[in-house]
């Protein structure tokens, strides 16, 4: 063997050597090639949502993304940006890269939007229709970790802040209308429960003007009230839209269907004659009582009668309500919102599902019955009867 022969062998072996130690170092791979896939692999990862992958590619895996905590509607609408991220390395340079990371400008493809009412697959497909997009230049520092290169775990808490912002205006207009959507079905399962205090704070908070379910003498009718109100109002089926949207105020579109009391009371009242002469007669009554005691407040029977009053037009309220039938209603509700975020609504709307009762007057027959029967029972004397005869019906039904 020629002595040119062994150097040039003893070189090779050498370098086949060399080239072993270090392999998957910077003398065998370009170190900003490296740096590149690092930041590249990191990113991937984030966009994916993957922490725990994310955080490998970080200095002892303290990755900032990894702590970024999103509340719903924010993180599907950062979970749905971020899949539609593209990015490009554009610089290394002394261990620190720059990278421009381009997303949906979604504030500007919902300018015109009214995002209250928006779902996150109907923000998709606006910005799947959107041409505008936003760029952020990033950048990532590199530190050795042993012999490895990794994402300097600092630089990873700006990406982490940027993250963090994405979509916060659209997602606060979003939460402050399922808020506003989450309040009225809260109204509404209240009332089918029949908590009418609960009900009460619902609507108006601890407002002093808020009505109440006492009546004269303080006498207590809220268990009527609502029984009422469960049978009634919370027969309700509907669907809720948001058709506008302020810093105070949602607005609600809200259609279904309910019982149609009012219908089902002007149809009893004027054709079902003993349901209705059996109610006559115990208004009747309890009214002709109150007379004897000239509706005297101090009276020891005052505070039965009014509760015995109330009780006999419920009563009647439910028995109408049971021969009810079902129509549709499309009512737009404002739902206001105080400084403190708390929503409230007006009891009118819960009334306006139905519209008012049109009072169609008591058959003239069904009222004579009522007090010739109540007569022949000696509930009423003579002389009352012949009163009642000139007195209209609705004086009674409408005492209180």
């Amino acid at each position: 063997m020629t002595e040119r022969l062994r150097k040039t062998l003893s070189i090779t072996v050498l370098f086949c050597i060399f080239t072993s130690l270090f392999a998957g170092c910077d003398f065998v791979k370009g170190k900003a090639t490296k740096q590149q896939e690092l930041v590249e692999n990191y990113l991937n990862a984030c966009i994916k949502f993957d922490y725990h992958e994310a955080a490998g590619f970080v200095e002892k895996r303290h990755d900032s993304f990894s702590d970024v905590v999103l509340s719903f509607p924010q993180s599907d609408i950062v979970e749905l940006v971020l899949s539609k991220a593209v990015f490009e390395v554009t610089e290394i340079e002394n261990d620190r890269a720059a990278v421009n990371f381009i997303i949906p400008d979604i504030d500007r493809a919902l300018r015109r939007e009214l995002v209250a009412a928006l779902s996150v697959e109907e923000i998709e497909d606006i910005l799947n229709d959107s041409p505008l997009m936003i760029t952020e230049v990033l950048e990532f520092d590199f530190i050795r970790e042993g012999r490895e290169w990794k994402i300097d775990s600092l630089s990873t808490a700006d990406f982490a802040e940027y993250v963090s912002a994405i979509g916060v205006d659209v997602a606060e207009e979003i939460r402050i209308g399922l808020g506003a959507q989450n309040y009225f079905d809260a109204v509404m399962s209240t009332v089918a429960s029949g908590d009418l205090s609960a009900l009460m704070s619902l609507l108006y908070g601890n407002e002093p003007s808020a009505p109440g379910g006492s009546g004269f003498h303080g006498v207590n009718v809220n268990d009527l009230i609502a029984e009422f109100f469960s049978a009634n109002y919370g027969s309700a089926e509907y669907e809720t839209e948001i058709i506008a949207f302020s810093e105070d105020e949602v607005t609600l579109q809200v259609s279904g269907t309910i019982l149609d009391f009012p219908s089902a009371y002007e149809q009893t009242v004027t054709t079902n004659h003993d349901l209705t002469v059996d109610f006559l007669k115990t208004i009747i009554s309890i009214v002709t009582d109150f007379e004897r005691i000239d509706y005297d407040v101090d009276s020891e029977e005052y505070d039965s009668l009014y509760y015995d009053y109330f009780e006999a037009k419920i009563d009647f309220y439910l028995e109408c309500l049971a021969e009810a039938d079902r129509t549709t209603f499309t009512i737009v509700i404002p739902i206001s919102i105080d400084e403190q975020g708390n929503y409230s609504m007006d009891l009118y709307y819960l009334e306006a599902m139905q519209g008012q009762i049109l009072n169609p007057g008591f058959p003239t027959e069904f009222y004579i019955d009522a007090l010739e029967e109540l007569l022949e029972e000696e509930v009423i004397t003579e002389d009352e009867f012949y009163d009642y005869l000139v007195t209209s019906p609705s004086y009674f039904i409408n005492v209180f």
